[in-house]
Formats: C-alpha cells, sequence, structure tokens
C-alpha cells in the first residue's frame, strides 16, 4: 500500500509543479480523472488531492504531504466503512442525528446571517449610562478600590518635604510633583484609574491589614519608612466593597450586554417574521391539538 501511495504522490508533486499543467486544467467531470486512491466503492481524485497542495513551494515537500493524506484519507474511509458495518441496525439513529446536526448548523447560520446583517454593535455613551443607571444595584464592588500615588524617595533627598507638599496639592502642584518626580527618576507608580486596593499597596514594603486599612482611610499623604527609603503614599479617590462600582470599569462590560440583547432581539424578530410569513402563505398546518 505504501509503495502505491509513494507513487500517487509523486504523480501529484508533479501535477503541483506545472509539469502536467494541461492535464490539471482539464474540464473532465470527477468521474473521468484518475483516482489517487481507492477503498471499496470510494475514491480519491487527482483534482482533490491537488487543489490541497497547490501552494506547496517544493516538489519534495508536495510529495511528503501528499502521501501523508492519502494514508490518512485510506484510514478515514476503512473507518467509515468499519462503523457502517457495525452499526448497520442503527442507521435510522444516525440518520437522525445527522438530519439535526445540519438543522443546526444551518439555523445557526441563519440567526448570523441576520445578525450580520442588522446589527449596529456600537453603543453611544447615553444608552451605556442610561443601563448603568437602570442597574445600578447589579455592579456592586467586591473589593476596594483607589486613585493614586506612590513614590520611593531616598532617605537623603533635600527636597522631600516640598516633595510632599507638591504631592497633596491642588492639580497644577499635583502635576510639579510627579514631573519632579520623573526628573529626579524615583520609584513612582501613579494610579489615575480605579485600581484594586491590594495592587496599589502591593507597591508598597509589606503592610499589616491595619496598616493597609489606615493607609485606605487616610486623606493626607501618609509617609513609609524602611531605614533607607522613604514612601510617600497618597490616595485621591477611594471606594469601599459594597459600593457601586465606577461606570468607567464597567463600560465594556455594559456594551457585551448591550449587544447580546440587541443579537436576541433581531434573531427573535427575524423569527416572528418568518412565522407571520408561514401563516399567511398556509405554509404551517396543525392537524392535532393533544394534552402532554
Amino acid at each position: 500500500m505504501h509503495s502505491h501511495m509513494r507513487k500517487a504522490a509523486f504523480y501529484i508533486s508533479l501535477l503541483i509543479t506545472g509539469l502536467f499543467t494541461a492535464s490539471c486544467n482539464r474540464t473532465d467531470s470527477i468521474e473521468e480523472q484518475k483516482a489517487v486512491a481507492k477503498v471499496g466503492d470510494k475514491k480519491l481524485y487527482e483534482s482533490e488531492l491537488a487543489a490541497l497542495f497547490a501552494s506547496t513551494p517544493a516538489p519534495e515537500d508536495s510529495a511528503s504531504l501528499a502521501e501523508s493524506y492519502i494514508d490518512m484519507w485510506i484510514k478515514k474511509q476503512l473507518k467509515v466503512r468499519e462503523a457502517e458495518n457495525l452499526f448497520s441496525g442503527n442507521t435510522g439513529e444516525i440518520d437522525r442525528m445527522v438530519e439535526e446536526y445540519r438543522n443546526s448548523l444551518l439555523t445557526h447560520r441563519l440567526e448570523q446571517y441576520y445578525v450580520d446583517t442588522r446589527l449596529d454593535s456600537l453603543y453611544d455613551a447615553s444608552s451605556i449610562e442610561q443601563y448603568y443607571s437602570d442597574h445600578r444595584g447589579e455592579f456592586l464592588l467586591d473589593r476596594p478600590i483607589v486613585k493614586g500615588s506612590v513614590v520611593r524617595v531616598p532617605e537623603g533627598y533635600r527636597q522631600k518635604t516640598e516633595l510632599k507638599k507638591l504631592m497633596s496639592g491642588n492639580a497644577e502642584r499635583y502635576q510639579d510633583f510627579l514631573d519632579t518626580s520623573l526628573k529626579n527618576d524615583f520609584e513612582l507608580h501613579h494610579f489615575d484609574s480605579w485600581t484594586d486596593l491590594s495592587h496599589f499597596v502591593a507597591m508598597l514594603p509589606p503592610l499589616t491589614e491595619e496598616e493597609a486599612h489606615k493607609l485606605f482611610s487616610s486623606r493626607d499623604v501618609t509617609q513609609i519608612e524602611d531605614g533607607t527609603d522613604l514612601w510617600y503614599v497618597y490616595i485621591t479617590h477611594r471606594l469601599e466593597a459594597g459600593q457601586p462600582t465606577p461606570l468607567e470599569r464597567v463600560t465594556e462590560l455594559i456594551s457585551r450586554v448591550l449587544f447580546n440583547q440587541r443579537k436576541q432581539e433581531i434573531i427573535r424578530n427575524a423569527e416572528d417574521s418568518i412565522y407571520r410569513s408561514a401563516l399567511r402563505n398556509g405554509e404551517i398546518e396543525i392537524t392535532s391539538h393533544r394534552d402532554f
């Protein structure tokens, strides 16, 4: 068998490299073409195999791939034939399963067609804000979150007191703090978007639970020392667990919810339209009404 496959594979590699271009371009029906492999009444034709490897650049690669494919094709046909022999008494059940699978594929494809042609997946800010407002109770925090900054300053830095003052100042002074930290190449972590308190605290030397809670509650700049460096910590915004999640943290989630709602609405409307059309055309008939 392997000798026959090698010959067939070599022949296909010639087809792919153009030595038999005329043969490949002919318009013979598939039954008139040469079969490169056969199992019972099942045949694998040269055009089917050549099409699979038309983009393979090297002839030796084509031959190797073709041989491998022929081998897999033969084994598959043998398994199918064996299954048909073993389960010949269950053909009705298999046919029913195939029909159900076919129907499932077709209906899914139809639904996807309706969605692709009718769905606008872009939602403006007002739609997202309205959904958030209507379902605020569904978006509650399960952990504390914060905004703020952490900066690590050498103990000997002369302007540390001024830097600390800038850190808790107004917007202009706070920007001066950021610029000064960057200019001096201090280790700086600036969170202008909401982040978990646990992630924020991870930027610091290890803290006890009590120290972390005190830090979370402080409205001033907190100073932490380790004998070599200073950490200045300033939490500008804080929300506790149980409070509503900020809109900016759930915008993407709400967009997905609105997308799925619209998708289901399109499918339901399409189903209703098809059903009403079939009723008008007399294509639906219920022959009996039984209690189950």
